[in-house]
């Protein structure tokens, strides 16, 4: 009989994946993505360019989730979280309104039980309406925590953002913040990872996630991690980036802070979700200095302990209707 590869986790999780749909992007958003690429292969003609928007097509063309659980089944992914960015303040051109998002993600959800969580964004410059939205989201819709975007314009301590906070911290739903780069359309000085450094203070027991921490930034985010108790690194990112950086987070003892996502499906070019956790479990990957408990926190443990404090709202709401 073989013997279970020890440092093979009990359970996987993805922290870290989006709805892999069009619908969701704002146009402006794939194309100065797909600006990017032809500029880095130095090949921006006519056919180039209608080759990639028909590849961004195709890997934005799941809307309902089936093929992405279909990655997660070949990965060994038992559960994944569904990220919602609010980028239609900033970008407003995008097929769906943010409500319209939030609503689809919890179809999705039903469609596809017991495989999905999800956080949500809402733009804190929305106003009253945007934070309404935001509670029903939670109470209502099952998700169970937030997605903040700074570079659509405001930084993680920014005060408007504080009434989410305070009704993420009564629900215990964790917050995750988008660090470093995005579209050319966007900021990036706001979303460093120092900039969250005063909501983490002033929301002590509020869980914060610091997403792509293994590529941008990761001095900084390990002063966090290390330092603030609900400081969590998500490390999704490093699929674009080799393994550097990450292994870089696995020497600086915060092990136990690491968080899988693979912000599927922004690098699914790069890597299927079944290589990127095989890449990750190989011996000489990038988390071999981890120890064997770490490992465990890192594929599932961590997240799932998050994501246990808050209550599944919307089953409980539908048991209380019946």
């Amino acid at each position: 009989m073989a013997v279970p590869d020890p440092r093979c986790p009990r359970r996987l999780v993805d922290a870290h994946c989006h709805v892999p749909s069009g619908d969701f992007v704002p146009a402006s958003f794939v194309n100065s993505t797909i600006d990017n690429v032809l500029l880095g292969f130095g090949c921006d003609n006519g056919a180039a360019r209608r080759a990639a928007q028909a590849l961004a097509e195709r890997l934005l063309g799941d809307r309902h989730c089936d093929g992405l659980v279909e990655e997660m089944d070949a990965a060994g992914i038992d559960r994944a979280v569904l990220i919602v960015p609010d980028l239609t303040f900033a970008l407003p051109d995008c097929p769906l309104s943010i409500a319209e998002q939030l609503e689809a993600v919890a179809e999705i959800r039903v469609r596809h039980a017991g495989r999905f969580e999800a956080f949500a964004g809402v733009d804190p410059r929305w106003g009253d309406d945007g934070l309404a939205l935001f509670e029903r989201a939670l109470r209502e819709q099952g998700f169970r925590g937030m997605k903040v975007y700074p570079p659509c314009g405001f930084r993680p301590d920014d005060q408007r953002l504080y009434p989410y906070y305070e009704l993420c911290a009564s629900l215990a739903a964790p917050v995750m913040v988008h660090l470093g780069g995005t579209s050319h359309r966007l900021e990036f000085e706001p979303a460093r990872p120092i900039h969250i450094d005063q909501a983490a203070r002033d929301f002590p027991s509020l869980p914060f996630l610091l997403a792509h921490a293994g590529t941008t930034y990761p001095e900084e985010s390990v002063l966090l991690a290390a330092f603030r108790p609900n400081v969590f690194l998500e490390v999704s990112g490093f699929q674009a980036h080799y393994s550097a950086p990450l292994t870089l987070l696995t020497t600086k003892g915060v092990g136990h802070k690491l968080i899988f996502g693979s912000d599927w499906p922004v690098f699914g070019l790069h890597a299927t979700l079944a290589s990127t956790v095989a890449g990750l479990l190989d011996p000489d990957g990038p988390l071999a200095d981890l120890r064997e408990r770490d490992v465990d926190l890192f594929f599932a443990g961590t997240v799932e302990r998050l994501l246990s404090a808050s209550a599944p709202r919307a089953a409980v709401h539908e048991e209380g209707v019946s």
